[in-house]
């Protein structure tokens, strides 16, 4: 059976929609759906998605697939009612596909999907089946896709028609009833004694066990949604309503991630809460590198989650991207790991899901006898806690999907609103102390159905390995971090240097805008007064890396050529002819840059005249990479957070850090980079910064005459960065033969007089000077990718490449 529905598109006006607002001028009246991330440095993700008009809903009733169908193109699926949940489900999305329509846009793969949500029950891994609701997925007819860093919205829709949407839902304020438990403190203590039994006897690990809370409800849950996105911003974020059913999850924890066949699997154990102040961080995140419980279960973790791999994975595909990294959220540090793999010929989204789910994090371990326990002590059924959340892509040809854990979050039924608060149990814990804390979340979580107008969540719980609390909750903005700013001022006019947790914490507020104009230049001066460190640089470009536009991975390795502008010696656009030269090479290469600030004439203004498209989209770029070996990636358009500081440079009109942090913030972030800067001064400060960003090979070169590339003018400054290892060596170019020139033979009047020059060096031609500057570069650049082999031969490989045209074969126009 195979279902083809075709999805037409067309671009909105987004100057004046939010997210929320058109969830509800659009959607609030009736079922709909809305999908937000942050990521952990609380940085919006691309996306977030509102939907509605759902043609059907799948739904988990005891183990069986119950379907519901509200198009007539949709009525033969009716007939998987009735099979097991996963199996049905498999043979669902095996049916459905939806095709972009004729000339229309084709979204990313999330808005080609089933969205929903399953609680732990529907794995049928042990304990009875419980009757009510255990999961649904959604098909919407109408998809609105926000795309945040572009700025544009897109509308999808399967309908016939254009849907009218139904009315909006006038205000209606919530009334909540009085605290109710499904058990009591003695009910929970005798079932985690039998759990404890258990544990020392060696049949399980742990177990989370949970209890569920509920109150009389009169009200939307969609106010729920909204404090929680604005209180506790995380990875997962999704409201839904189905019926008399709505679900709202903030959660930063992902269970399962695929994109394009590539499979993400990230355990996160091991957390301590906030500190004080960033010294107490620090010393909090060295603690949980040190406590054998907590790296215990970490491993055990990661260990579950790779045996689970196999079972859908290609052979030999399954890797250790990162290890035990610390990540910060609000108020929590977490211990991760990633680990990475390749989706199995024949395997299938369904396949994934079933046998990543449910997470071991949030049951126990071993999870079908964690899961067992669950079922027979917990005295009512979970409902969505401890299970996931997320979307599973219909792609016929690739696997798409991305769940994360309902670890935080409260639905609403039948008037009454639910919520579940858990803690694991292991050989170590005090459950006397859980059940304090589980009390206390609880009664924080049900503040969020309170119809005041500023709700302040409880103060964060006791560091435990638990999946990370509501009640850990807190404004960025709360009273306890205010007093760091003026303090961390005060230490930059004493012209002390900031640690690297400290600037990591000073330039993520000010990428994010949470700085005044007057703090942000406060902060630019003290640090140019001060002189800047390594350190200090290193970290404002993470935090300028982590809030770019994300990439899809591109295969390595790979290049960038760049210099920092700002020698104001007007030369030809030197570093994009080299870039160019190595692609016709073969070498791959992708390049950042921007349009002219000090010079006659950018990168970007003269690749735009080549023919290059500055507004080609992420999602393109490996492809052209592999056909072409050339991608240039125009900066404004890959790093938004930009906007913050923009009116603070133009205001202070003086040169700061921002303007030598251009080449150290590729968004693609290259194996091998050759850097230019102005002056000998700033390449150590460069070489030390990307030595602690990490590199496998890089040169920064300052050249004679303060050119931020080599020329024949004389000897340049070098400085070479081979992971942890700084050599410093310099480059006399008349030692190969190189004859100095008038300077001003290096020089453009413009963008069109770059244009003619390039296309005239690229071809083999153009002025013996730039000819020669040209060698110099790209003998530079194949040293880099070659990791320091002789400096002559690769002078000549570059002297062929040159006086051949290796480079035009790269233009657009070519």
């Amino acid at each position: 059976m195979k279902i083809e529905l075709k999805q037409e598109s067309r671009w909105l006006d987004s100057d004046l929609e939010t997210v929320i607002g058109l969830f509800m001028e659009r959607l609030g009246g009736g079922d709909g759906l809305l999908l937000e991330s942050v990521a952990v440095d609380g940085r919006w993700g691309r996306y977030s998605l509102a939907a509605g008009d759902f043609l059907l809903a799948a739904s988990a009733k005891a183990g069986r697939l119950e379907l519901k169908v509200f198009d007539e193109r949709l009525k033969s699926l009716t007939g998987l009612s009735g099979r097991p949940f996963f199996e049905g489900l498999a043979e669902l999305t095996a049916a459905l596909n939806l095709a972009p329509a004729e000339d229309t846009v084709s979204g990313p793969p999330i808005t080609r999907a089933l969205y929903g949500w399953l609680g732990p029950g529907t794995a049928g891994l042990g304990g009875p089946a419980d009757a009510d609701e255990e999961g649904v997925f959604v098909l919407p007819g109408t998809v609105y896709l926000f795309d945040h860093p572009y700025n544009q919205l897109l509308q999808l829709s399967l309908l016939p028609g254009t849907a009218a949407g139904p009315p909006p839902l006038g205000p209606r304020p919530n009334g909540v009833g009085p605290l109710k438990a499904s058990w009591d403190k003695g009910g929970y203590l005798a079932a985690a004694s039998t759990i404890m039994d258990k544990i020392r006897l060696g049949q399980v690990r742990e177990v989370s066990l949970a209890a569920r809370f509920s109150s009389d409800f009169n009200g939307d849950l969609f106010s729920a949604y909204r404090r929680l996105r604005r209180l506790s911003p995380s990875a997962y974020m999704v409201f839904l309503r189905l019926g008399d059913f709505s679900l709202a999850v903030s959660s930063p924890e992902s269970m399962i991630t695929c994109e394009r066949n590539k499979l993400s699997l990230s355990p996160m154990a091991g957390s301590r809460t906030q500190g004080r102040g960033l010294a107490e961080d620090n010393l909090f995140e060295d603690e949980l590198l040190s406590d054998s419980r907590e790296l215990t279960r970490h491993l055990t973790l990661l260990n579950q989650g790779r045996e689970e791999l196999l079972q859908v994975a290609a052979p030999g595909s399954i890797q250790v991207e990162r290890f035990m990294e610390r990540e910060r959220f609000e108020n929590l540090r977490r211990l991760t790991s990633r680990l990475a793999a390749t989706v199995a010929d024949g395997r299938s989204g369904v396949d994934v899901l079933k046998t990543l789910f449910p997470a071991g994090a949030v049951i126990g371990a071993p999870k079908a006898e964690a899961l067992r326990l669950i079922g027979e002590l917990e005295p009512e059924p979970r409902g969505p806690y401890g299970g996931a959340v997320g979307w599973l892509g219909l792609d016929q040809s690739e696997v798409n999907l991305d769940f994360g854990l309902t670890t935080q979050g409260c639905w609403a039924r039948g008037g009454r609103a639910f919520w579940a608060v858990g803690g694991p149990l292991t050989e170590e814990t005090d459950p006397e102390n859980v059940w304090r804390e589980i009390a206390f979340r609880a009664e924080a979580a049900r503040n969020l159905l309170e119809p005041e107008t500023v709700v302040r969540l409880a103060p964060a719980a006791v560091p435990t390995a638990t999946p990370r609390p509501l009640a850990a909750a807190v404004p960025a903005d709360t009273p306890e971090m205010a007093p760091r700013l003026p303090v961390l001022m005060e230490n930059l006019a004493a012209h002390v240097n900031l640690s690297r947790a400290e600037a990591a914490h000073l330039f993520a507020r000010l990428m994010d805008g949470e700085l005044s104009q007057a703090q942000a230049g406060a902060l630019l001066m003290g640090l140019k007064a001060k002189g800047e460190t390594p350190e200090e640089l290193a970290e404002a470009a993470q935090a300028v890396l982590d809030r770019a536009v994300s990439l899809p991975p591109i295969p390595g390795p790979f290049l960038d050529i760049v210099g920092t502008g700002g020698d104001n010696r007007y030369t030809f656009n030197c570093s994009t002819a080299a870039a160019l030269t190595m692609a016709g090479l073969g070498y791959k290469v992708v390049k950042h840059g921007n349009r002219s600030i000090s010079s006659k004439s950018g990168s970007a203004d003269v690749l735009e005249r080549l023919g290059e498209d500055l507004n080609r989209p992420p999602e393109e770029v490996p492809g052209l990479l592999a056909r072409r070996n050339f991608v240039f990636l125009f900066a404004p358009s890959y790093h938004p957070s930009f906007r913050h500081i923009m009116p603070v440079r133009k205001e202070l009109g003086i040169r700061t850090l921002f303007n030598i942090l251009g080449p150290l913030v590729n968004p693609a972030r290259p194996d091998y980079s050759f850097l230019g800067a102005p002056n000998r001064a700033i390449l150590p400060l460069m070489a030390g910064a990307q030595r602690l960003l990490g590199t496998k090979f890089t040169a920064l070169v300052c050249g004679a005459g303060d050119y931020d590339e080599l020329t024949a003018l004389g000897p340049a400054a070098v400085i070479l960065v081979e992971g942890d290892k700084i050599t410093e060596t310099t480059i006399d170019p008349a030692r190969h033969g190189f004859t100095p020139c008038d300077p001003r033979a290096l020089t453009i009047s413009g963008p069109a007089e770059g244009e003619k020059v390039l296309r005239e060096l690229l071809a083999g031609r153009g002025p013996a000077p730039m000819r020669d500057m040209l060698i110099l570069n790209v003998a530079l650049a194949i040293y880099v990718v070659r990791v320091a082999e002789s400096f002559d031969r690769c002078l000549n490989e570059a002297r062929r490449a040159v006086e051949s045209g290796a480079g035009g074969r790269v233009l657009p126009s070519a």
